[in-house]
């Protein structure tokens, strides 16, 4: 029989209760059979069949019917855990299922009576892995051993998920020594396949490759997989299908594709099973024949119940879902309450956005001749498009019982500020006290007047609504506003032309007398 041997075996984070343990370790007693589970200091998101066993994982061992008998140990860098009357026991990189057999065994062999042996995971380790690729914050992290790929690839990018169209989380890459793995986490965010995320491990150095081949996905779905996605080589249709959590109004008999430069095609599921997909291919998820679709527009901010709303187009109006949304919260600044509503650029006749009468919408703006507008013309509209100034309605120079709401647009309600910023050119910048009715002097007087590199005739006023900014006349400043004074073009000229270039005739003039002074000196 063994003797008496007691390790204190350490606590870890972990808050599972081992009441049920217990109350089975007591029902069972001595000689019914192996049993084993996880103590109150393991995680129950821990699936034993998948985790493996490495460096710092704390077993606690006991022998029913010999309550003076229990062990403590951790596993070493190794692999293995070494207990003085037992042995090594060799268990690096293997199942916690077959860790704790081997374990039984192993006592099992050294017992001189028949007695049941109780195993359990004490403690995980908490293994360093790398992250490189298209993360923010890419480095190596310590993380809970409970932990999986896609919470490290998260912990890398500031716990968010990466945008699909930048970050390819359908091939990341897993290497371990020589072992290398490419996992799809896409398969397991949509369809919990839990063998494409798998147990963080020591030593895992992940790669998150960019995004290159994509697909767009619309339509009747809903969930992550719409929108652009990445694309897998040789992926089919068949592939993606089930990856998508589509609505109850669409219809499953069939898809629309297009491929660039085709017409759309409506293929029979059967037959789109087998397609092979390129890089830009269009898939739409139709609605069923009648099926009419909701309408709806998104509530966010200080709303006291911020959420989505049914519409009819056209006929709802902003103050109805304000009423419904319960006005404001008390932090509410609902005189500044506004509507944003997008894709306000889209021109005639090419479908984009997507539609009801045109689902398969190109994904840019185009024309079957060519060019669709002039290059000047263009760029001012991308430019535009990039400040989103075009989509703000404001609901105060609009009162919200008349403007009439589309589907899609988003009423916001900012919180309050107490505060004009003041930027630029100005003696003292900063955030001074908003004053309702008080112009531009006041706020520049408050900040100390101008400094004499400021272009006053050209101050414009940022107004900013949920990220988007509009370059405003300085004549009404509200709060919240940002007061920008340039620098003037004479000074601009000084610092980028004027100065450069002194410099430049300076060096140049060192360097000569430098040369005149080693020539004579010869």
């Amino acid at each position: 029989m063994i003797p008496f041997c007691s390790l204190a075996a350490a606590a870890g984070p972990f808050d599972i209760s081992s009441a049920a343990a217990k109350r089975f370790l007591a029902e069972s007693g001595p000689k019914s059979g192996f049993v084993s589970a996880l103590s109150e200091d393991a995680d129950n998101s821990v699936v034993p069949r998948e985790y493996l066993i490495g460096g710092g994982d704390a077993f606690q061992i006991g022998i029913i019917g010999l309550p003076s008998h229990e062990y403590g140990a951790t596993v070493d860098p190794d692999g293995n855990l070494y207990i003085a009357d037992v042995g090594l026991i060799a268990l690096g990189k293997i199942p916690l299922t077959e860790a704790i057999a081997k374990i039984k065994r192993s006592f099992r062999a050294s017992l001189k009576d028949r007695y049941d042996v109780y195993v359990m995971l004490k403690k995980c380790k908490r293994p360093v892995v790398t992250l490189i690729g298209a993360v923010s914050n890419p480095g190596s992290y310590r993380l809970d051993g409970t932990r999986r790929l896609l919470d490290a690839v998260m912990q890398g990018n500031q716990g968010q998920l990466p945008a699909f169209n930048e970050a390819n989380l359908r091939q990341v890459r897993c290497v371990n020594g020589d072992s290398a793995k490419t996992y799809d986490l896409l398969k397991a965010l949509s369809g919990g396949d839990a063998s494409q995320n798998p147990y963080l491990y020591t030593g895992d150095r992940i790669e998150v490759p960019n995004t290159g081949a994509s697909i767009c996905i619309g339509g009747e779905v809903t969930g992550l997989v719409q929108g652009r996605i990445p694309l897998v080589p040789g992926e089919t249709l068949g592939d993606v299908l089930p990856m998508l959590a589509r609505r109850s109004s669409a219809d499953t008999g069939y898809i629309l594709f297009r491929r660039a430069g085709n017409a759309p095609r409506k293929m029979p599921l059967p037959e789109a099973s087998s397609w092979v997909l390129l890089d830009n291919d269009v898939i739409t998820v139709p609605s069923l024949p009648g099926f009419g679709s909701q309408d709806t527009v998104l509530v966010s901010g200080e709303a006291a119940r911020p959420g989505t709303y049914p519409i009819e187009w056209g006929k709802t109006t902003a103050q109805d879902i304000l009423d419904l949304a319960g006005q404001g919260t008390p932090q509410a600044s609902m005189r500044r309450a506004f509507i944003i509503r997008s894709n306000k650029l889209a021109p005639p006749g090419t479908g984009y956005p997507p539609s009801k009468a045109n689902p398969l919408a190109p994904t840019r703006w185009a024309s079957a001749s060519g060019a669709l507008v002039r290059p000047e013309i263009n760029a001012s509209l991308n430019e535009m498009n990039g400040t989103g100034d075009y989509a703000v309605i404001s609901l105060e120079s609009n009162p919200p019982s008349g403007v009439k709401l589309e589907s899609g647009d988003e009423i916001h309600v900012p919180r309050k500020e107490d505060f004009v910023y003041v930027s630029g050119n100005v003696r003292s910048p900063g955030a001074y006290p908003y004053k309702s009715g008080e112009p531009l002097g006041h706020y520049i007087t408050s900040a100390k007047g101008y400094t004499n590199l400021a272009d006053k005739p050209n101050i414009v006023v940022m107004r900013y609504y949920k990220g988007m900014a509009q370059m405003l006349d300085p004549a009404s400043i509200e709060e919240g506003d940002v007061i920008v004074v340039p620098a003037s073009v004479e000074n601009k000229r000084v610092t980028t032309v004027y100065l450069p270039l002194a410099q430049t005739l300076a060096a140049i003039a060192s360097l000569a007398l430098t040369y005149i002074a080693v020539t004579r000196a010869r």
